[in-house]
């Protein structure tokens, strides 16, 4: 398993996106962000990191990755919602929030997530 990745999303990433797939990762933590990618990285895959979603979606409408991971407190889904936008091909998108609550996994959900 990779550290600092639930095992749940690590499953949806795993499911859809072979080692050396390209993932986008957004993150509001540069540490954690570092850290989740450094893993990744290790795990064979190529990791492209971004501060913030809208940079993200907007990195999709030029390239497509094989899955999405995002780091993030609180969900956006106007900026979820922009990052399918446009796409011919459906990725994973999977948010990872510090908090494990309801709440949180219910308004991941509702933004557009397909893992929490």
């Amino acid at each position: 398993m990779i550290a600092g990745v639930v095992p749940a999303a690590l499953e949806a990433i795993m499911q859809t996106a072979p080692p050396s797939a390209t993932i986008y990762l957004a993150s509001d933590n540069a540490l954690l962000a570092h850290d989740t990618a450094l893993q990744l990285r290790q795990a064979g895959y190529t990791v492209q990191m971004f501060p913030h979603i809208a940079a993200l979606a907007a990195a999709v409408k030029h390239a497509t990755p094989a899955a999405v991971l995002i780091e993030m407190a609180a969900p956006d889904g106007a900026a979820l919602a922009a990052c399918r936008d446009g796409c011919d091909r459906r990725f994973p998108i999977v948010w990872i929030a510090a908090r494990d609550s309801f709440d949180v996994r219910l308004a991941s959900a509702r933004a557009g997530a397909d893992a929490c």
